[in-house]
């Protein structure tokens, strides 16, 4: 829902990457393209990978979230995106992992507990860690739809996490960080 004058915040948590991480991921989207038919890549400055889907939320929620969010304390790791694949019936082709890290799951199972403790739903389906690149594509052969896997798979440091906004403009939807948390090593997620 758009603000419309309230205060209402469609929101996410997310891995949000660097300057350098998102240059190859925008390169791994331009090399997915010959696969991808007709479609719309992801904004390069709007590439992430979504932890929790939160919604829209009243600012009494957004701070029930944002005091959950400050009690995790999770493992930094190594993200290795090195898969290409797809939701078909979406029409999105992503990026992932072939081997998620622990500390990911652990992670984006935490901000689930953070939700519920927020009297919001937990995710439905299970966790699919995933950069979307493209958006509305009308898949070519379904043989060739997805690229091979990258020729050299990207490597990303995760060290913190964010609260995501998505705000609609007329030029299209944009995300906007709202609040970091850092990854400490030798805590545990907790939630």
């Amino acid at each position: 829902m758009p603000s419309n004058g309230t205060d209402v915040q469609r929101l996410f948590f997310a891995l949000w990457p660097d300057e350098a991480v998102r240059a190859a991921l925008w390169h791994a989207a331009q090399g997915a393209a010959a696969s991808t038919g007709r479609g719309r890549p992801t904004a390069r400055e709007n590439l992430h990978l979504t932890l929790a889907f939160v919604g829209s939320v009243a600012p009494a929620t957004a701070a029930c979230l944002r005091a959950g969010a400050a009690r995790i304390r999770g493992e930094p790791f190594d993200l290795r995106l090195d898969t290409y694949g797809q939701f078909p019936r979406a029409g999105v082709m992503w990026l992932g992992s072939a081997e998620p890290p622990a500390a990911l799951l652990s992670l984006a199972e935490a901000l689930g507990g953070v939700l519920q403790a927020c009297e919001l739903d937990p995710p439905r389906a299970s966790f699919h860690p995933h950069v979307t690149l493209w958006r509305r594509i009308a898949l070519r052969r379904r043989v060739r739809a997805v690229p091979p896997a990258p020729a050299a798979p990207i490597v990303w440091p995760v060290r913190e996490f964010v609260l995501v906004a998505s705000k609609t403009h007329p030029e299209g939807v944009r995300y906007e960080v709202l609040e970091r948390w850092p990854l400490r090593s030798g805590a545990g997620a907790e939630g």
